[in-house]
């Protein structure tokens, strides 16, 4: 049952894609997509939900600040007509007991093969894992810096704000 309606949920999210006009309501509306098709995936694996939700916030980031620096300042304004229909959409969906089980928790396979992968994560922070680390953390440093530098406020794509 919350299967079915966690489905419905994301058709009608998908189906009123169209209807924004604003690119902050078309940001939320992916935002609320992104994070139906999360929850849909947390049946399954909550670890890879985990991943792809943030992953999706990243991307949501940089749309959002490319889709701010090119559009024009608009009024945003809500569409009082279906806001009825939201909090109807709403109240059913927190009316229901939800009970998300993972599957890791019913299946014992599943539990030991989390074991073993956080234990195969645990040793990246081990002592012979360090330099792993701190190489990551200096090429993320490093495309940060890049990315700062390429991005002049006189030159640069995006607009200035003061």
């Amino acid at each position: 049952m919350t299967l079915l309606m966690l489905s419905t949920l994301w058709l009608y999210s998908t189906l009123s894609m169209i209807l924004p006009m604003h690119p902050l309501s078309l940001g939320m509306m992916i935002l609320i997509l992104a994070f139906i098709n999360c929850i849909l995936i947390a049946t399954m694996s909550p670890w890879y939900a985990y991943m792809l939700f943030f992953i999706f916030i990243g991307g949501m980031l940089v749309m959002f600040a490319y889709i701010a620096s090119l559009s024009p300042n608009t009024t945003f304004s809500i569409n009082n007509q279906l806001m009825p229909t939201i909090l109807t959409m709403l109240i059913v969906l927190f009316s229901n007991n939800l009970s998300l089980k993972s599957n890791y928790l019913v299946n014992p396979e599943l539990n030991l093969s989390l074991n073993t992968s956080t234990q195969a994560l645990s040793s990246l922070y081990s002592y012979n894992g360090n330099s792993c680390v701190i190489l990551l953390a200096s090429v993320l440093l490093f495309t940060m810096v890049a990315a700062v530098k390429l991005c002049k406020p006189k030159s640069g794509a995006l607009r200035p704000y003061l």
